[in-house]
């Protein structure tokens, strides 16, 4: 595989400049410039990396052929900056940009193999007070072709609710009507939605349901009107049997633990991980939801328990790699976890974005540096603030 062409591209196309020295202060305008590379994540077949870079000064969908080693732009914005991409199977790109900073997101899917692009979701424009909007709920990663958003019916409709879009036509099927009290929606493996969290006063409310139909029963409440974002309780992911909810709970102290709750039983399961300092981040399931691989936590939820042997190991051989300073942080991988994008980062480091291929013969290399122009040697460890 040429893993080499990547770094070529990278270096001609978006030239790295060097680092200062250790007594120089980085630029100013480095720190509000585009990244060079961003988000780099792998196809379930693992055969492209999909990861957004510079074009023309506007952040860009670009593909990587793992295979050929070729490197193109597959998807170029001209008024505004794409900030989020996802792979929908083997050769579709959903990605999402602000394109005249509305506030107000556009979502669209590039079809890898022809190049064409379906518009999903219209952003608010001033000219254009009646755009079908839609903010993205889940990816419905099991499901190639449809995603699942909270929007408008159409085009200068006024009712709004959760529906789901096809990628290959854009149209839309409702699932909810308006529902303004309820601010996260979540579906299991088949798409089916049994997750929800919405606010009651003050009281924020998780419900789920045992199957689609069944009623909402409610799973935990929690005071203050803090809503789903901060409440103590927080959803990370159906099994694969969709038959168990991974949510994680903290205590007074800010200690999260993690738990396996049972829908149909409406039962809440013994710990699965208790966090000493601080709370976990992030849970991390296999690709296909069928084993429980591990969690991040801690303060910065920079520390890692992996539960799988085999991504122990290799999480362990990443880490060996870089100094302890460092954060190390699988990002994807493919169906099969053998191919994985990595970011390096931490206090020291403004982000390094790495592929690790296990076919065959093991390789590691670097896809590129996040911001080239700020050195390490130019920037001091953070310190909390006191108040």
């Amino acid at each position: 595989m040429f893993y080499k062409r990547v770094l070529l591209w990278l270096g001609v196309i978006l030239p790295v400049v060097a680092g200062g020295r250790a007594a120089e202060r980085p630029p100013v305008d480095a720190f509000f410039q585009n990244p060079e590379i961003a988000s780099p994540v792998v196809s379930p077949d693992g055969k492209h990396i999909a990861f957004l870079s510079p074009v023309k000064d506007k952040m860009s969908v670009i593909l990587f052929d793992l295979t050929t080693g070729k490197v193109e732009p597959i998807v170029h914005a001209f008024d505004g900056d794409i900030t989020e991409i996802f792979w929908k199977g083997d050769d579709r790109i959903v990605f999402s940009a602000d394109p005249n900073g509305r506030e107000s997101r556009a979502i669209m899917v590039v079809h890898v193999s022809t190049k064409s692009i379906q518009f999903l979701a219209e952003n608010f424009r001033e000219n254009r007070p009646g755009a079908a909007f839609a903010s993205l709920v889940d990816h419905l990663p099991f499901d190639a072709t449809h995603i699942l958003v909270y929007g408008r019916a159409a085009a200068d409709s006024w009712h709004e609710g959760l529906f789901t879009i096809n990628l290959l036509t854009a149209e839309r099927n409702r699932i909810y009507g308006d529902d303004p009290e309820t601010s996260h929606w979540a579906a299991d493996g088949n798409g089916e939605v049994r997750y929800r969290t919405r606010q009651d006063g003050d009281r924020t409310i998780h419900e789920g349901r045992a199957d689609r139909s069944n009623s909402w029963i409610p799973i935990a409440e929690c005071g203050g009107g803090i809503g789903a974002d901060n409440s103590p309780v927080r959803y990370h992911g159906f099994s694969a049997d969709n038959h168990t909810i991974y949510l994680t709970k903290a205590d007074d102290e800010g200690r999260d633990a993690l738990y396996a709750y049972d829908p149909k039983a409406r039962q809440w399961g013994a710990p699965l991980f208790q966090s000493e300092l601080g709370g976990i981040a992030a849970v991390r399931l296999s690709w296909d939801h069928s084993r429980l691989e591990g969690v991040d936590y801690g303060p910065d939820g920079r520390k890692e328990k992996w539960f799988d042997p085999r991504l122990t190991k290799i999480a362990g051989i990443l880490r060996a790699a870089f100094p302890a300073k460092f954060a190390v942080t699988i990002l994807s991988s493919d169906r099969n976890e053998n191919v994985f994008t990595v970011v390096v980062h931490g206090d020291l480091n403004p982000g390094e974005y790495y592929l690790l291929d296990l076919r065959g013969k093991a390789q590691f290399v670097q896809l590129g540096k996040r911001y080239p122009r700020i050195s390490p040697d130019q920037l001091q460890p953070m310190t909390p603030i006191e108040y």
